[in-house]
Order: C-alpha cells, then structure tokens, then sequence
C-alpha cells in the first residue's frame, strides 16, 4: 500500500553525538508519496557547524495513501 508522508523530523549525528542544524530541508520525488516495497531517494539541505558527519536519522510520519504507480 502506498504512503503519504505528513511530517519529517531529521537529526545529524557526528560520532554519536547530535549536531545542531537549523532550516532543513528535505527534497523527495513523488510528492512525497512512497510505494509499497521500494525506496525512494532524497536529498537533505541544511547548514552544519562542522564539514563531516558520520550518521544521520530520518523519521517520518504517514498515512495510507491513494496513489498508484504510473505504467510508462
């Protein structure tokens, strides 16, 4: 059953320890609707105090959605 995402929160780890971030942005394809069984790429803007990190996490909230896969 496909998804509709409604919220994302995103935290930024650098060797297990949190990193500040402010104005995130988080970009995904399909309006945001993910399929039953795939993955979806993303792509995730923000302004951290340091070059590197080592881990990150992304929990979304969702609910069923009506969506269908387009056939090309």
């Amino acid at each position: 059953m496909p998804v509709d995402i409604l919220n994302w929160d995103v935290k930024i780890y650098d060797r297990g320890n949190e990193i500040p971030t402010d104005n995130v942005f988080l970009d995904i394809p399909n309006n945001y609707a993910v399929f039953a069984y795939s993955s979806i790429p993303f792509a995730l803007l923000t302004t951290l105090d340091r070059p590197n990190f080592t881990d990150y996490d992304i929990t979304l909230d969702y609910a069923a959605g009506p969506h269908s896969r387009a056939v090309i």
